[in-house]
């Protein structure tokens, strides 16, 4: 993690803030011999403060996100119990704890990118505000519901939003 904070002008001020975490994977896949559930996290904030006049002050903000956090998707088998053992009797399915057998990694990314304006303009007893913001964000969930090694059941959600605000 980093921040600083920096007198460009005498009128405007910017700051940079950026965060970063990597983590290893803690359970073992038993059918890759992979950990799974690392976590991957990315996150960059710039803001830029301008004060033109006494009675007036813009604020401007950006901010990018980046996380890969699968550790709340990454499961196995209730003590080895699943109804994959019906439909393929050959699958793997991990039985002791910190152990998995899925076909298919836990996944749960979301990229995001924000933009901000504040403007704040003082009309004698009065403080005018205005806040606008835009905020594009992609993000994806996918999840191994048999618990085996068997592709028999999956789940794959995307979803993308782009937000406005005024």
């Amino acid at each position: 993690s980093a921040f600083v904070s920096l007198p460009v002008l005498d009128d405007l001020a910017v700051s940079l803030a950026v965060f970063g975490r990597d983590r290893e994977g803690w359970v073992e896949n038993v059918v890759t011999g992979d950990a799974d559930g690392e976590l991957r996290q990315v996150a960059l904030r710039n803001k830029w403060l301008w004060e033109p006049a006494d009675i007036a002050r813009f604020t401007f903000s950006y901010e990018h996100i980046n996380t890969s956090d699968p550790r709340g998707l990454v499961s196995s088998a209730w003590k080895g119990r699943t109804n994959a053992a019906l439909f393929a009797p050959d699958a793997v399915v991990a039985t002791r704890r910190g152990d998995v057998s899925n076909d298919v990694p836990g996944t749960s990314e979301t990229k995001s990118d924000a933009f901000h304006l504040k403007a704040e303009v003082e009309l004698g007893a009065v403080l005018v505000s205005s806040y606008s913001g835009f905020r594009k964000e992609k993000n994806r969930i996918v999840l191994d519901l048999d618990g085996s090694s068997a592709p028999l059941l999956a789940a794959d959600f995307r979803y993308d939003q782009e937000i406005l605000t005024q």
